[in-house]
């Protein structure tokens, strides 16, 4: 199956005309997701008989554009009456970029038809301006945790993708594979669906409502369900760490059975796998939150020793880390200019 059966249009596999993709970008874009977004278009027109998509880059000012990567992009300024079928927003290294913020930049494609597509740190953005507490919408996991840390509640479990009307807000990376399938899937008859799946070695096409994997749970193997019970029990006991000897309890093993199955799979005790996971979470937040030190330390379930048990782990302490990143510098992109689209069906 094919992205989601919620996807609605009233598109036609026989209309002659391109579909149009418009893509936004801005300095520190994410490549995978553009990447993800080209090549599945790209190949549809090479595996269809006549061009199906045309696809330009767009940006807020036009010019070059760097990826995150240092790639090098030429894009077009924002039309004032799009003509694209679609619009994708690529999460960006910098989730707080402003140019991530379109705010009268979505209007103008919805209002004529388009539908847009949020990755990521765009998704993000939007649901932060937006407001989203009774509408169910999504981000990549990570970013969920930010925003859930800055109290920001929205009805979204962890899935790839969720709709709202002409906006949908997905997690990106190589979920935009998913997405992008979901996308072209009125376009194209079947056969070249199941041809294109074949030439990116994808052995299936997710839902919008399959679940994002997360640290470890794609790491196990599927007859040690007790240690995927474990895992997410950790996942979701970040901030107030349970016990081995309670967790243990919980999945019904004990505490010798558990290390030895976590020994044997991840060569490292319960103990180290979840004090490291803590302080992945605890890195994240250090990156792309405005959070102090100390109250990150207590988001992770560190009432002391978090600067010490930090730096063991990244050779680094948090406040050495923050100041490296307001060093850092953000990325670029590269292609060749775009005379925007040409022969393409106008929404609406």
């Amino acid at each position: 199956m094919y992205g989601s059966d919620e996807i609605h249009t009233n598109i036609s596999h026989d209309d002659a005309h391109l579909w149009c993709v418009d893509i936004a970008i801005s300095d520190g874009f994410v490549l995978t997701e553009v990447a993800a977004i080209v090549d599945v278009l790209r190949i549809a027109n090479r595996l269809s008989t006549a061009a199906v998509f045309d696809w330009a880059f767009k940006s807020s000012d036009g010019g070059i554009v760097r990826s995150a990567g240092d790639a090098i992009f030429h894009s077009d300024p924002f039309p004032e009456k799009p003509d694209a079928n679609y619009l994708f927003v690529p999460g960006n290294a910098d989730p707080e970029c402003n140019k991530l913020s379109l705010g009268n930049v979505i209007p103008a494609y919805t209002h004529r038809g388009a539908r847009v597509f949020l990755l990521a740190e765009a998704a993000s953005r939007y649901i932060t301006e937006s407001g989203s507490e009774n509408r169910k919408v999504t981000t990549h996991w990570e970013n969920s945790a930010i925003l859930r840390e800055r109290d920001l509640r929205f009805v979204a479990k962890d899935v790839i993708a969720s709709e709202n009307g002409s906006v949908v807000t997905c997690a990106g990376m190589t979920s935009t594979y998913d997405v992008m399938f979901a996308v072209i899937r009125p376009h194209l008859p079947l056969v070249l669906l199941d041809r294109l799946a074949d030439i990116f070695l994808l052995e299936q096409v997710r839902d919008f409502g399959t679940l994002q994997l997360q640290r470890g749970s794609a790491t196990t193997t599927m007859p040690n369900k007790a240690l995927d019970q474990c895992l997410q029990i950790m996942r979701e006991r970040v901030e107030e760490p349970i016990s081995i000897v309670s967790l243990a309890d919980q999945i019904g093993l004990s505490v010798r059975v558990l290390e030895r199955r976590f020994k044997a799979q991840f060569g490292k005790t319960p103990v180290a796998y979840y004090l490291e996971l803590r302080l992945s979470h605890a890195n994240n937040l250090l990156l792309n939150t405005p959070l102090s030190i100390q109250e990150i330390g207590l988001a992770c379930g560190f009432s002391n020793g978090f600067t010490a048990q930090y730096r063991r782990l990244f050779g680094v302490s948090p406040t050495e880390l923050r100041r490296k990143k307001l060093k850092g510098v953000a990325g670029v992109k590269h292609d060749q200019p775009s005379d925007g689209h040409k022969n393409c069906r106008v929404p609406g």
